[in-house]
């Protein structure tokens, strides 16, 4: 068997601890030696003496000039003039005009629809006899007044005037004259009525609804078209009720003119020829009337133009006079109310303004605020103060 062998254990001495003690204390004092060195030789940071700071921003320059103000709205296309025709007398329909069909154009006195003129040239026939009758009573009267005054003559009677009147035979001869006058009244009717079988345009018109057809029995209750002047079309603006005073109605010298839009470059010519009285929206708004020629652009000069259609609701343009010496400025550029100046010594102005006229990208200011060629501030100013030191952007 092997046999084990165990060192034998020596007990620290007491020197030996005290070196051990001595050891550390040493190296805790170098280290603080160390470190107290560098605190009492660390380098401080030089302080900088505060700089002041000075905005730079962008400028431009005031232009004064006059501006044409141009009211935008909206309307709708309506018509001018219409008419729902009908006969003016009975019948049955044998005719009807080729173009009358919605959207077609009849022009004035053209045939619209013809009724059958029999019934109408027998009326005629018969009024003409019996107008004949008449003046041939007529005659044979005046040959028994006249026979009459002969035999009065001959008696050499003296009689009172009523008889006087009786031996002219006066009340036959006026009842005679009378029953003339009705016969050549009924010829002239029969004749007008003989007329009217034939429905003509009054103006020039579009067509709008055909109500009858060929063979149908009308009268004078019976719708044939309804039909459009094509002569003038009208279009309801609505404008704020506050730009009225700007807008003058049309007269001779001075015609307020207006544009009318059929897309977002073509556009029809107008001219503004009423205010409406009502207003609308709680007293908001107000209506004016423009007036387009030529509409569906059947004139010569208007050909190729875009054609109005009724109902169309299009974007109108109204002229609303001239401001003049005006500043305009963009909207970015107005600080609530107040415009942020450059003086001349570079500090900042923040002045009120009066805005004549807002627009949809700028705002129009006298020229008696701001002057010609002032500088106006362009740029942004996070925190500006009333007489703040600027300086100008290269």
């Amino acid at each position: 068997m092997s046999e084990l062998h165990f060192e034998e254990f020596q007990p620290t001495t007491n020197a030996q601890k005290i070196n051990r003690i001595i050891l550390g204390l040493v190296i805790l004092l170098i280290a603080g030696l160390v470190s107290y060195n560098w605190i009492v030789n660390k380098k401080k940071a030089k302080q900088k003496d505060p700089v002041n700071y000075i905005p730079l921003v962008q400028i431009t320059k005031a232009i004064t000039k006059d501006h044409a103000i141009v009211i935008s709205a909206m309307g709708t296309v309506k018509v001018k003039q219409q008419t729902l025709l009908s006969p003016l007398v009975s019948g049955k329909i044998i005719g009807i005009n080729q173009n009358l069909i919605p959207g077609k154009i009849i022009k004035k006195n053209e045939v619209i629809i013809s009724i059958d003129k029999s019934d109408y040239l027998h009326l005629i026939d018969q009024r003409m006899g019996e107008l004949a009758r008449i003046e041939a009573e007529l005659k044979l009267e005046l040959g028994r007044q006249k026979a009459s005054l002969k035999s009065f003559e001959l008696l050499n009677e003296k009689v009172s005037e009523d008889e006087k009147e009786l031996i002219k035979r006066i009340p036959q001869l006026k009842s005679v004259r009378a029953r003339l006058k009705a016969a050549k009244a009924a010829v002239a009717k029969a004749k007008l009525d003989l007329k009217r079988t034939e429905v003509l345009a009054p103006f020039d018109a579009v067509v709008q609804t055909k109500d009858v057809s060929l063979g149908v029995n009308v009268n004078s209750s019976s719708r044939i078209a309804l039909l459009v002047d094509i002569k003038d079309y009208w279009v309801d603006v609505v404008v704020p009720q506050d730009v009225l005073p700007r807008i003058k109605l049309v007269d001779n010298e001075n015609p307020i003119s207006a544009k009318v839009y059929l897309n977002e470059t073509n556009f029809r010519k107008g001219m503004l020829i009423s205010i409406k009285p009502q207003v609308m929206n709680n007293g908001l708004m107000a209506q004016v009337i423009i007036e387009v020629k030529d509409p569906l652009c059947f004139l010569k000069e208007n050909k190729g133009k875009g054609k109005l259609l009724l109902g169309n609701f299009s974007k109108v343009e109204i002229s609303g006079g001239l401001l003049k010496n005006v500043i305009a400025l963009p909207y970015k550029l107005l600080h609530d109310d107040r415009v942020w100046i450059l003086k001349n010594n570079n500090s900042l102005e923040m002045r009120k303004v009066e805005i004549i006229l807002a627009e949809k990208e700028f705002v129009y200011i006298s020229s008696d605020e701001i002057k010609t060629d002032e500088k106006i501030i362009t740029s942004y100013l996070a925190a500006p103060v009333d007489q703040m030191e600027l300086r100008i952007g290269k």
